[in-house]
């Protein structure tokens, strides 16, 4: 079994140690259930490989903490929540792209084109910026933690440059920003 070490984000407050199975939906899949992205995990459920792990009841990571911060407003939108990043272990995890679902999501539940979308999903052939990793099992090993609790401090550790709110590393030094 290849056990790796990846981030995964949440509004839930786990203790250090093996994170029990999820029993009914995982944390992501029942937001979706309120909007028009439920379909999508169905869908892919009902595309994946028999061997596969149900995106309904599985724990998603990223490879690095910047991913995880850019899922943060899909993952923890709602004002009572209280955004947590921990380093995570799973066995086995099912790399996936994510820009796929969004894609999908896009496209509509009834686009010819979302088997071959699915397809693509649970066994890349392409190369890919972003990738999940979807495992049923996970194992806390501990909370990625902001030390700097003023507002700035807040801002800079949930920044990306992705998401363009720092302008570069010579700005981030100077603290400027666009």
């Amino acid at each position: 079994m290849e056990e790796i070490e990846l981030y995964h984000i949440t509004c839930i407050e786990y203790p250090i140690g093996v994170v029990n199975p999820i029993e009914d939906l995982s944390f992501y899949h029942s937001k979706t259930l309120t909007d028009s992205r439920s379909w999508i995990n169905d869908f892919l459920d009902e595309n994946s490989p028999e061997d596969f792990p149900s995106r309904k009841k599985s724990f998603y990571a990223c490879n690095t903490i910047a991913n995880c911060k850019a899922l943060k407003s899909t993952i923890c939108n709602e004002a009572d929540c209280i955004p947590r990043i921990y380093k995570v272990r799973m066995n086995n995890p099912i790399k996936v792209p994510m820009a796929l679902v969004t894609h999908l999501f896009k496209l509509g539940e009834d686009n010819t084109v979302n088997t071959d979308i699915a397809n693509e999903y649970w066994t890349p052939t392409e190369e890919w910026k972003f990738y999940e990793y979807l495992s049923e099992e996970m194992e806390i090993i501990e909370e990625m933690i902001n030390s700097d609790v003023t507002p700035m401090g807040q801002i800079l550790f949930w920044a990306t440059n992705s998401n363009s709110l720092l302008a570069d590393d010579a700005a981030k030094a100077n603290n400027t920003f666009i």
